[in-house]
């Protein structure tokens, strides 16, 4: 019966791994269901910075949460979170009161004895690190220390997936910027280019041949008003109008009036 309810929470949350939800409410869904899963009275996520390459903790769910830890940072190697990290292997401790590092006293008052992490983990990197508090002594035996390194590894594929997903809106982001640039300077920039010499031109006609000049100008404001228009076709086009259902015909009508003008 305990093997099949396992085996149930954790079909449960394989399925919310591969749904499309934002990633703080899938590490609070992931966590919710591992602390069911375990009996644990609180629990954490840390995440790595890619930068900074230390973890910080993301989300808390349970008790003692103002009062859990010193730090919210974890270099690898530094307290309980960092060696599971550094380890890269789940692990487990009941000496708490033992070795309270970075631990406030405030929770080992609460009754928090022991404390369960696992890395989160994909292509072999550790990309974050889950943690459940237990209050009182909660020994595991290896069938739960697997159990709970198989749930870290698929969160950490989660989490390699939403930073591929970043890196690849990232690419994208940069592909059309330098798309706009190759549009602006080889349309709008010649245009003003061209503008710019007639205008010139202009200039010098107006003491040899002063009967020229209106219509070059003519050809010149013509050649501004162009430019103008591109210019707001590419407005347009980054920053479409806003509108809801209800202000449709309303919204229609503005833009409409917008490419007239």
């Amino acid at each position: 019966s305990q093997r099949t309810e396992e085996l149930q929470l954790m079909n449960s949350m394989a399925n919310e791994v591969s749904s499309p939800l934002e990633l703080e409410s899938l590490l609070r869904a992931t966590l919710a269901r591992a602390m069911e899963l375990f009996g644990a009275q609180s629990g954490e996520v840390f995440l790595r910075d890619e930068e900074q390459g230390d973890y910080s903790r993301v989300v808390f769910e349970g008790e003692s949460e103002q009062a859990f830890w010193e730090i919210d940072r974890f270099k690898p190697g530094q307290g309980f979170v960092g060696l599971v990290a550094q380890s890269r292997k789940a692990s487990w401790t009941s000496q708490l009161r033992q070795d309270p590092s970075f631990l406030r006293q405030a929770v080992l008052d609460a009754g928090f004895e022991t404390l369960v992490c696992t890395p989160l983990m994909a292509n072999e990197e550790v990309l974050g690190v889950l943690s459940l508090a237990f209050k009182g002594e909660r020994p595991l035996d290896e069938r739960e220390l697997g159990l709970l390194q198989a749930l870290g590894a698929g969160v950490g594929v989660a989490l390699d997936n939403a930073r591929l997903s970043r890196q690849a809106r990232r690419v994208a982001i940069l592909e059309e910027r330098d798309r706009i640039g190759m549009e602006l300077h080889d349309g709008i920039i010649q245009s003003l280019y061209a503008v710019g010499l007639n205008l010139d031109y202009a200039q010098l006609q107006a003491q040899e041949e002063p009967e020229e000049i209106r219509p070059r100008l003519n050809r010149a404001i013509e050649g501004l008003n162009a430019v103008i228009r591109d210019i707001r076709s590419y407005i347009l086009d980054l920053k479409p109008t806003q509108a809801s259902l209800e202000d449709m015909p309303r919204a229609l009508e503005r833009l409409v009036g917008e490419f007239k003008t």
